[in-house]
């Protein structure tokens, strides 16, 4: 009975014609997507052509706008330089313990409440979707990487969408105008793997160090709890690059205090103690005292090693990769977000069309740029009439001018006594002093000693020209980039729903892509297979 229920030959044929034919019709189908795509793509590219000649008018207006204020924060700084006012203080930098236990408090020379002064630029927000589709685009991450190195560390992006970087892939860090590699000599990824790189500065330690020793000395501030081993430490021009904390220790080092009693009660004495230390992975170039080193944490983060090296050091920045290829479709991830995450940063003359929207900022926030799922952005109540967010925009924006109003005259000028003498003297910024008491250093009247304090009036005129002019240019400026804006914004929206429209002809081309390369399979396998005791 089992012989004539057999199915014959021609059902496995007809099973092979079956796969043939959908392999047929998906061939067509795709090729079709393409060729709805590269005509989707022609238009694109016409819409591209128009916001790229309205954005790069812009940066020009913005620079005007900067300069001035700029011009403005000289006519501060002159203000303070001259000696008419002073923008530096006394302020509590911490506790500080030796390692026979003896607290203290740290106070350091720092400057005071600063005036900042926003930047103007041309901000983006760009979606996955908004890509170049003439060019097979792989990744956009965010990444770091020295002047002179091959290894890009990814810090920010979709790691998913990293993992498709390939051996042989560009790397590029502007489709349009790179300019941390050459246009023309764009680097090709010859491997991957890991790196350690920063990812932002987490605290900082007061310290001395002897050049040609690893060994940093805690003097002031930043405790070993807060500088785990195998954090970055760094201090430009002192330590090498990529130098970690390996271990801790202890030393005998000088280091400055001032005690509210015994015969030198006020005044500032240099004693010799022993502190606790950092034992670093690399040597110093040269020695200092009493100098802020910054921390970060070191991560072992994925990294791409490139044919050619970094012509500048970038830090936190967009990094893209493409690869040739004859059909876009090619490592197409098709079951990709295409409106998340979403990348913000600035529009200069290496990325100008980029986004699907821009606005004019002068917020005063950090350039960028950042990553962030905007989809998952959401408040909620937490109880006891609070309210938390999370995956909320990054601040970003062009930057900012930082100066000084500066202290009126009187006892503002910080200053230290010594031991035995009467004398004050005068202490610049990060000029630090270890309090055993309660009492703080001390202000003088004057800017130094057998100066006066100068007549402001020439420099407060010149302040006020000075506002007055990048007041008038801003007046100009600025309803002119608003207006580009607007206009380019405009645009942009147009080009979203056809880039919208291109992610689905080029999603659905990759799909049958994937589709025929299965049913292929399976038919090669129906071919070489032999049915001969499965069928009549």
């Amino acid at each position: 009975m089992s012989e004539l229920i057999k199915p014959s030959q021609d059902t496995i044929q007809e099973i092979i014609d079956d796969l043939a034919e959908n392999i047929e019709l998906k061939t067509k189908e795709r090729e079709m997507m393409l060729d709805q795509l590269s005509f989707m793509d022609v238009e694109i590219d016409k819409i591209d052509e128009i916001i790229k000649k309205i954005d790069e008018n812009v940066p020009p207006l913005a620079k005007e706008i900067n300069d001035e204020i700029d011009k403005v924060k000289a006519a501060y700084d002159a203000r303070i330089s001259a000696g008419c006012r002073s923008d530096l203080e006394w302020v509590i930098d911490g506790s500080f313990e030796n390692s026979n236990d003896e607290d203290g408090v740290a106070y350091v020379v720092a400057k005071r409440t600063p005036i900042v002064a926003g930047y103007y630029g041309l901000k983006f927000y760009q979606k996955p979707l908004n890509r170049d589709y003439g060019s097979n685009l792989i990744a956009g991450f965010t990444g770091n990487i020295g002047i002179g190195s091959t290894g890009l560390g990814f810090v920010g992006g979709e790691v998913s969408e990293f993992d498709n970087i390939q051996i042989g892939d560009e790397i590029t860090d502007g489709i349009d105008a790179p300019t941390v590699f050459d246009l023309g000599n764009l680097p090709k990824v010859v491997g991957i793997g890991t790196t350690n790189t920063p990812t932002g500065i987490s605290t900082s330690v007061v310290g001395n160090i002897t050049g040609g020793t690893n060994i940093l000395k805690r003097v002031g501030v930043g405790s070993t709890s807060a500088v785990p081993i195998g954090s970055g430490i760094a201090m430009t021009g002192i330590l090498p690059d990529n130098t970690i904390v390996t271990d801790y220790g202890t030393a005998s080092t000088t280091y400055s205090l001032i005690q509210d009693t015994g015969p030198n009660a006020g005044k500032v004495q240099t004693v010799t103690r022993d502190v606790y230390t950092f034992v670093l992975s690399n040597n110093a170039l040269v020695g200092m005292s009493s100098a802020r080193f910054h921390v970060g944490i070191m991560t072992v983060a994925p990294a791409l090693f490139l044919s050619t090296s970094a012509t500048e050091s970038a830090f936190r920045q967009q990094f893209y990769s493409i690869r040739t290829a004859e059909d876009p479709d090619t490592d197409f991830d098709y079951e990709k977000n295409p409106i998340d995450p979403v990348n913000i940063g600035l529009i200069g003359n290496n990325n100008l069309g980029i986004g699907h929207s821009v606005e004019i900022i002068n917020n005063g926030h950090p350039v960028g740029p950042f990553s962030w799922h905007q989809i998952r952005a959401a408040c909620f109540n937490v109880g006891g009439g609070r309210r938390e967010c999370i995956d909320q925009e990054p601040d970003q924006g062009a930057g900012a001018a930082i100066y000084y109003e500066g202290a009126v005259p009187g006892a503002v000028w910080p200053v230290l006594i010594n031991a035995g003498s009467t004398d004050p003297i005068w202490v610049s910024e990060g000029r630090q002093v270890v309090i055993y008491g309660t009492t703080p250093p001390g202000y003088e009247s004057t800017p130094s000693q057998f100066v006066s304090v100068p007549d402001e009036t020439p420099y407060n005129a010149a302040i006020a020209s000075a506002e007055a002019a990048r007041d008038a240019v801003i007046a100009r400026n600025e309803p002119r980039m608003v207006s580009y804006a607007a206009q380019s914004d405009a645009l942009r929206k147009v080009r979203d729903e056809k880039e919208l429209k291109a992610w689905g002809m080029l999603q659905g081309a990759a799909y049958n892509r994937e589709e025929i390369a299965k049913l292929t399979h399976q038919m090669n396998q129906l071919l070489e297979g032999d049915f001969s005791e499965f069928v009549n």
